[in-house]
Formats: structure tokens, C-alpha cells, sequence
């Protein structure tokens, strides 16, 4: 063997040696909980929200569109087991149904028009799945 192959080999049988019965389960890698679990509310605010829809002349202030203000301080409150303004007998949030929340038709635009309106493109599914998880958990004001 040659010098560095042989340091190469000497370390790879020194990090083995050294990585032991219990040690082993520590060096593998943790599952991580798939992002969709993860979703916050405060995180879809901050996230989705506030930067493409509580901007002006969209869903802030007093003109929001069916009263639907998404500004951080009210938004939760004007979403969750709120009726929807625009299909009546729908939740705009249905906690634990996010088949039946009005948010979610509303952002693939079924049955209605989509959010965010073109020309802006829609949201990215993986997106809306997270928001479908956070409603389908629940929809905790977290």
C-alpha cells in the first residue's frame, strides 16, 4: 500500500474501533419529522401570509376582500372557524378537515378562483400540503 492509502486505512479502523455498540446507533443519522408535520401557524404566516397576501390592496386593512384581513395580528382569528364569505356554509378553516376548509379549494382553485390570483403563479403544492397538514392537525394557533 502506499502512505496516504495506509493513513486512510489506519483512520477508517480507528473511527470504527472507536465507534462502538452504543455508539453506533448515535452515529447513524435521526428520522426527522417530513416538514409537513413541522408546519406552524406562525410559520405559515410569516412564510405565506404576510409576504403574498396581507400586502396592500389584497387581504389587509378594513377593504380586505370578504372581510378576510390576513395581517399577523388577525389573521388566525378571520381563518379559523370562520365562515367563509364567498361559499357560504364552508369554514374558511375547518380544524382537522382540510378537504372541507374553503382555504384549501380556494388555494388549488377548485370550485372557485385561485389564490393567489394570476398572473401571480400559485402557491407550490408542497406549500399548500403543508398548510393541508397544519389544518388536518388540527390547526393550532402555534
Amino acid at each position: 500500500m502506499k502512505f496516504n492509502q495506509t493513513i486512510a486505512f489506519l483512520l477508517g479502523l480507528v473511527f470504527l474501533a472507536g465507534c462502538g455498540r452504543n455508539i453506533v446507533t448515535e452515529c447513524e443519522p435521526q428520522e426527522q419529522k417530513p416538514i409537513l408535520e413541522r408546519t406552524t401557524f406562525s410559520s405559515i404566516q410569516r412564510d405565506v401570509f404576510t409576504p403574498s397576501c396581507a400586502i396592500s390592496g389584497c387581504h389587509a386593512g378594513k377593504n380586505a376582500p370578504y372581510g378576510l384581513d390576513l395581517s399577523a395580528d388577525v389573521a388566525y382569528a378571520n381563518l379559523v372557524n370562520v365562515a367563509s364569505g364567498e361559499q357560504p356554509g364552508m369554514l374558511r378553516v375547518a380544524p382537522g378537515k382540510s378537504s372541507e376548509s374553503f382555504l384549501i379549494k380556494k388555494l388549488l382553485g377548485q370550485n372557485t378562483s385561485r389564490m393567489p390570483p394570476a398572473p401571480a403563479p400559485p402557491l407550490d403544492a408542497s406549500v399548500i400540503d403543508s398548510i393541508r397538514a397544519w389544518i388536518d392537525r388540527g390547526a393550532p394557533q402555534d
